[in-house]
C-alpha cells in the first residue's frame, strides 16, 4: 500500500517550511498557543500558500492558560514540564495573567486559549490536552463561548507583543 497524505510533528518551524517548498508533507502538528505564536511568523503563511494542514498542539501552553498551573507551580520529574525553569515558568505565567482581561462572561481563559489559536489564518484543528473530565467539558464548550472579536484578536496580539 502506498500512503496517501504524510503528516509531521515538527519541532523547529523553519523545517516545516522547507518540507513545504519541497512539496512532500499534507499535515504538520506544531505547538501553537497565546503563550507561543512563533509559529505564525513565517510556518502558518507557508502552509496557506502549500494548502498544508496544520494541528496545533499545545493550546494550553502547558498548563498556563488553564488557570490551573502558575510560576510556583512544581512539576514531578516523570513531567515533560519538569525542564522549565523558573525564569520560564514565571514568563509564561506572567502572560497568562495579561492574558486573563480577555476571559469574559462566558469564556473562561482555556476556552480564550482555543479560540484564538482556531482563529489563525492556516491553523485546520487543536488537540488541546487535559488531565480531567471537566476541563474536556469545558474545551467542548469552546463553540458555546462568546467568539472572539477582530478587536480582540488585535488587542490579544498587543498584550502579547
Amino acid at each position: 500500500g502506498k500512503a496517501r497524505f504524510v503528516g509531521v510533528s515538527l519541532g523547529p518551524n523553519d523545517l516545516g517550511v522547507d518540507l513545504i517548498r519541497m512539496g512532500v508533507v499534507d499535515v504538520f502538528q506544531q505547538s501553537i498557543s497565546l503563550v507561543n505564536v512563533v509559529a505564525t511568523a513565517d510556518l502558518l503563511p507557508a502552509a496557506v500558500k502549500g494548502n498544508v494542514g496544520i494541528v496545533a498542539r499545545g493550546v494550553m501552553g502547558a498548563g498556563f492558560l488553564t488557570g490551573c498551573v502558575s510560576a510556583d507551580t512544581a512539576f514531578n520529574a516523570d513531567d515533560r514540564r519538569s525542564w522549565q525553569s523558573v525564569e520560564q515558568k514565571r514568563a509564561l505565567s506572567e502572560k497568562s495573567q495579561r492574558l486573563r482581561r480577555f476571559a469574559v462572561q462566558g469564556r473562561s481563559l482555556a476556552q480564550l486559549a482555543i479560540q484564538f489559536v482556531l482563529g489563525l489564518e492556516g491553523v485546520t484543528t487543536v488537540i488541546p490536552g487535559t488531565t480531567k473530565w471537566s476541563h474536556m467539558a469545558e474545551n467542548i464548550a469552546v463553540g458555546d463561548a462568546p467568539p472572539l472579536t477582530d478587536t480582540e484578536m488585535a488587542e490579544i496580539r498587543a498584550a502579547l507583543a
